[in-house]
């Protein structure tokens, strides 16, 4: 017996490659009986769960894409109910999968506003135009985003804030710090 869950498959697709893909939210736990669970989104901002129609779970090498029935925002998270998945026990495999949807179904946002998979592999350079490494990650903290910068075996993490941040190039994926920045550092 498998611990994988039912229908998924390991094959990526061009269609669902790691490129086109976006995290959306994290399946934590079942809610009712009939299908449903609760989807936590990274940053706690869910707008982007209510408009997708499709949607991918993954966990681990599992991969199972899935037409959204329907959402229900609530404090934080949202309930989702994804067609094919109608019990519990449908749900339960699923727990801790990552709900992805493509980069062309999730909202626009307004200029010089940025997704987080937008700012991750882009350049970090000082102020001079000095290379600091890559953007690795990001992570939410309660007052500010903080860009994990890496540069071989050493991390920077730098806040993701009008005082640190002057300007991303989003089309030559760089980001521009302020002297200010590594001040901080």
């Amino acid at each position: 017996m498998t611990d994988r869950p039912p229908g998924e498959t390991t094959a990526k697709s061009p269609a669902t490659s790691e490129k086109s893909l976006v995290l959306l939210a994290t399946v934590s736990k079942t809610h009712g009986l009939r299908g449903e669970f609760r989807a936590y989104p990274p940053a706690g901002v869910s707008e982007n769960l209510d408009r997708v129609k499709r949607v991918t779970l993954r966990k681990g090498a599992a991969e199972r894409a899935f037409d959204v029935e329907r959402t229900r925002p609530q404090r934080g998270f949202s309930i989702m109910k994804l067609a094919g998945l109608d019990r519990i026990e449908d749900v339960e495999p699923w727990i801790g999968a990552q709900v992805l949807a493509g980069a062309d179904e999730i909202a626009p946002l307004p200029e010089g506003e940025f997704y987080w998979y937008e700012l991750e592999g882009m350049t970090v350079v000082d102020h001079r135009g000095g290379e600091l490494g890559t953007v690795t990650r990001l992570f939410a903290t309660g007052s500010n985003d903080v860009l994990v910068v890496g540069s071989g075996a050493r991390e920077r993490y730098i806040p993701y804030t009008d005082d640190a941040v002057a300007r991303v190039e989003r089309d030559a994926r760089r980001i521009h710090l302020t002297a200010q920045a590594l001040a901080e550092v």
